[in-house]
C-alpha cells in the first residue's frame, strides 16, 4: 500500500541530446553524486515499517549505473527484511542492464519495473542524439534479459527526432510490437530549453513553443 518516491543519486553520466539534465551544470563534465546506501535503505525500511508504504519509485535518471551503489543498495534492503513487501520502479539503460546477477539481486530485493529508454528504433535517428552506440539486436536482448530476470519493462519511445523520416517512425513502431514490453510511453520529441537539441534548433531556425 502506498506510494512515495526515494531519491538516491543526482545528475547523469550521459548526454543525450534531447535531454536536459546537464543545464544546470553548464559545460561541467556530466557527473553524479550519490545518497548512501545506508541512507537510501533507512528511508525505505521506514517507509515500508512506520508508514506502510511498499511502492517506491526511484526516480534518479540513471539508477543502473553504478554497480556497487545499486548492489549495496539491494544487499540492505534484503538484509533489513523489507524486500520481499516491495514493489520498486527505477530507470537504466540499455547498456546498463547486462549483468544478470545484478538483476537477480535487484529482483530479490524488490524491483519490479525497469523504465528504459528505447527512443527510436532507427540506428541512425539514434545515433544523431547520442544513443546510438547499440544496435537493435542488444535493445531486444537487453529488455528479454531484464524480463528474464523477472523484472517488468517500461520502455521509452521518441517521435520526430531531427533525423526522422516516416520510414524511421515505422521502424520504431515496429521495434515497440516486436517488444511488446509490460509498458510503454510513447513521447514527440521536445527541443527543451538547456538541451544539445534545444540549442541544434536555435541555430538553425527550428520553431520553438517559445517563438
Amino acid at each position: 500500500g502506498g506510494y512515495a518516491s526515494v531519491q538516491t543519486s543526482l545528475g547523469c553520466q550521459f548526454a543525450c541530446e534531447f535531454c536536459c539534465i546537464q543545464a544546470p551544470f553548464g559545460d561541467a563534465k556530466p557527473r553524479m553524486r550519490y545518497w548512501s546506501p545506508e541512507n537510501v535503505a533507512n528511508q525505505i525500511d521506514e517507509l515500508v515499517n512506520v508508514y506502510n508504504i511498499t511502492n517506491i519509485k526511484i526516480p534518479d535518471e540513471m539508477f543502473c549505473f553504478n554497480r556497487a551503489h545499486v548492489r549495496a543498495i539491494c544487499e540492505l534492503l534484503i538484509k533489513k527484511n523489507v524486500a520481499q513487501h516491495l514493489n520498486i520502479w527505477a530507470y537504466a539503460r540499455v547498456d546498463t542492464v547486462k549483468d544478470e546477477d545484478m538483476l537477480a539481486l535487484m529482483r530479490r530485493a524488490g524491483f519490479r519495473w525497469l523504465g528504459m529508454g528505447v527512443e527510436s528504433g532507427s540506428k541512425h535517428v539514434r545515433d544523431g542524439v547520442d544513443k546510438g552506440r547499440f544496435g537493435n539486436e542488444e535493445i531486444i536482448a537487453a529488455v528479454r534479459r531484464v524480463q528474464a530476470g523477472g523484472i517488468c519493462v517500461g520502455a521509452n519511445y521518441i517521435f520526430g527526432l531531427p533525423d526522422d523520416t516516416p520510414e524511421s517512425c515505422e521502424q520504431t513502431l515496429a521495434l515497440a510490437c516486436e517488444l511488446n514490453t509490460e509498458y510503454a510511453n510513447f513521447y514527440c520529441a521536445m527541443a527543451y530549453p538547456g538541451s544539445a537539441l534545444h540549442r541544434t534548433a536555435q541555430q538553425k531556425g527550428w520553431r520553438l513553443p517559445e517563438d
